[in-house]
């Protein structure tokens, strides 16, 4: 009998040395992947939101790659983002990005946001509307190294058109 009892105290020990080691491993693992929420709201809320768009160059890798097709080949990443919102801020001069949801997975971040702002300045060569606008769209970014180095990016340009009046309703 003390033979099993010194057995099972033995095998008990090796168990939670075990589930310890195991969580231990998971433990490391979870601290690895990097949670991209604040590198987000950093980009939305700071850069965008706040104008600051002399900062996309440190954001943005210089060899970056968009998947987004209204870009301009000839213009780096960057460059032709901080056209993209001159623009939109010339247009819609009290424009904000409102951030919906962020996933973060491994070295991407999903983005789901709210662009509002109201129309007050030429845009893809319409006159100022005075209209409001609202428009939702979806960004996932791979960043490495605290930068952007891949970007995916859809907006609903159909209810942005429908909003400024350019479209018609269905």
């Amino acid at each position: 009998m003390t033979q099993v009892l010194k057995q099972s105290k033995q095998l008990l020990l090796a168990s939670l040395i075990s589930v310890g080691v195991s969580m231990s491993v998971i433990n490391s693992a979870m601290a690895q992947q990097t949670d991209h929420r604040a590198f987000v709201q950093s980009l939305y809320g700071d850069v965008i939101n706040k104008n600051q768009l002399e900062r996309l160059d440190r954001i943005i890798a210089q060899n970056a790659i968009s998947h987004t097709p209204m870009l301009r080949s000839n213009l780096t990443v960057s460059e032709n983002y901080r056209t993209l919102y001159s623009s939109l801020r010339t247009a819609f001069p009290d424009m904000q990005i409102q951030i919906e949801e962020v996933i973060s997975q491994g070295d991407r971040a999903v983005v789901r946001y709210r662009l509002k702002g109201t129309h007050t300045g030429e845009f893809m060569g319409m006159r100022a509307s005075n209209l409001p606008i609202d428009v939702v769209g979806i960004d996932m970014i791979k960043i490495q190294n605290g930068q952007v180095v891949e970007h995916w990016g859809l907006v609903d340009t159909v209810a942005l058109l429908r909003q400024l009046e350019v479209l018609p309703e269905l």
